[in-house]
């Protein structure tokens, strides 16, 4: 008779003696290449390896081959221009110099041929980079009027320093007339959109892309759907729920609340409108801003699950005047906002400042940074460090514009600045997007009337 691994071999052949190997036969699993527990596996179960301090720490398997492995911890070097964390302090590439890199790229050219069957749709509208895992691309949409059975927004992948890879491709099949894009879950993208239908109106729509750039289910059709869509929803992923808040214009604001894969749990309407709301969320709280003609910003904050956590009105502690969009942005202490103010007796222009204190329920005034005499026509807002972030604003007239870059401290205190974009044309639908340690501002440039390009720029560190 053949007996299995750990049987006994004496004279009892009892069913207590065979039904299950002696416990103390069988051992625990050890470095050294043999099934001490008899299931068949050598060395597994066995914990890992870890060294080194935070971002310098790794992890490898404790067992290779049957002997036990050591775990070399990563070595803290000099911070270099390489995209990485050198000095293991979770930063990239601090502390060395940061400057605009070489020249605008053009990433959609003027007359691009591919637009379909659609004869009108030359135009760009709209333009903003997106990243889909570690790849960079460029989405657009273009122009038409009426309706349109074709697709209008495109995609262009580029390089880590923005120059385009390959053409330009189809990004949603649906007629677009905004697009907004936002990190969700498990290096997903949600895109959310404005959709034009026969009847020749818009309504809100959106679609998960993967880390890939490649669409994810069906196409995610909120509650409410009849109502129009007059700006694409702008979205947070808190973890646990996508938010969809989009304007009903004049009417209040449409929160729709979706779980993970973007499908409607419900939507409600809010007392609080604006056509161009800002969204930041700070881990715990999606906040929604809005100034307003009196000198007063509007505040409202969604916890995780999309409930209202608090609504409030909060003047601007200032006595010039407003006369630009605010720029909102996530801080330690609470939510910053930024607005373009101007003295009402002399023309000085300033970026100002204020920090939302949630305990007082006010606007604390941070700091002003002068600006140069001309109309503000968009501020926005990213984060570079810990206490590092860049003000890119379109500045000028319709005819001219130009773009001011200005790197500061939270607290207010001006790094550098550069006024960037010369040449012929405006600018239009400014965005700024962080890429692998590097930062990219799109834009539209209007060349002549009803022709446009994309161009790219990127900043970066320097040695």
């Amino acid at each position: 008779m053949l007996l299995g691994c750990g049987a006994r071999t004496g004279l009892d052949t009892s069913s207590s003696a065979t039904e299950a190997p002696d416990a103390a036969a069988v051992g625990s699993e050890t470095c050294d290449g043999t099934d001490e527990d008899d299931d068949g596996r050598v060395d597994e179960g066995l914990a890992p390896l870890s060294c080194g301090d935070g971002t310098c720490s790794r992890e490898i398997p404790s067992c290779v081959d049957g002997r036990a492995a050591t775990c070399p911890p990563v070595v803290a070097r000099p911070e270099v221009c390489n995209r990485a964390d050198d000095d293991c302090d979770g930063r990239v590439d601090e502390g060395l110099g940061f400057e605009p890199i070489g020249e605008p790229i053009v990433v959609r050219e003027a007359y691009d041929e591919r637009t379909g069957s659609c004869s009108e749709c030359s135009e760009v509208t709209g333009a903003q980079l997106v990243s889909f895992g570690r790849e960079l691309h460029a989405v657009w949409f273009l122009r038409f009027s009426g309706y349109v059975d074709v697709p209008v927004a495109y995609a262009r992948r580029l390089d880590d320093h923005g120059h385009p890879l390959e053409a330009s491709r189809v990004f949603l099949d649906e007629a677009t007339t905004q697009i907004s894009l936002a990190p969700s879950h498990s290096g997903n993208t949600m895109v959310a959109f404005c959709q034009r239908l026969p009847d020749r109106r818009d309504y809100p729509r959106a679609r998960l892309f993967d880390g890939r750039g490649d669409r994810v289910g069906e196409l995610l059709v909120p509650s409410l759907p009849d109502q129009r869509c007059y700006r694409a929803p702008r979205v947070v992923w808190t973890g646990e729920r996508h938010l969809f808040a989009r304007s009903n214009r004049g009417t209040g604001t449409i929160l729709d609340v979706a779980d993970r894969d973007g499908h409607s749990l419900g939507a409600s309407e809010l007392a609080w409108d604006d056509d161009d709301l800002e969204v930041v969320f700070d881990g715990e709280r999606a906040t929604l801003a809005r100034d307003e003609e009196s000198g007063v910003l509007a505040i409202l904050e969604l916890d995780r699950q999309g409930a209202v956590a608090l609504s409030t009105r909060v003047p601007f502690p200032t006595t010039r005047r407003l006369y630009a969009r605010v720029g909102t942005l996530e801080a330690t202490g609470g939510p910053l906002a930024a607005i373009a103010t101007m003295s009402p007796r002399v023309a000085e222009y300033s970026l100002s400042w204020f920090r939302f204190d949630r305990g007082a329920t006010a606007l604390r005034s941070v700091a002003e940074v002068a600006l140069p005499p001309t109309y503000v026509q968009h501020i926005g807002l990213l984060r570079r460090g810990a206490d590092e972030i860049l003000g890119v604003l379109r500045i000028g007239d319709r005819e001219l514009s130009q773009l001011l870059i200005i790197r500061l401290t939270e607290g207010g205190e001006e790094l550098d600045r550069w006024t960037l974009g010369e040449g012929a044309g405006a600018l239009e639908t400014t965005e700024v997007h962080s890429h692998l340690g590097s930062v990219f501002v799109s834009y539209v440039r209007q060349l002549d009337r009803g022709v446009n390009q994309v161009e790219v720029l990127e900043l970066g560190c320097v040695e």
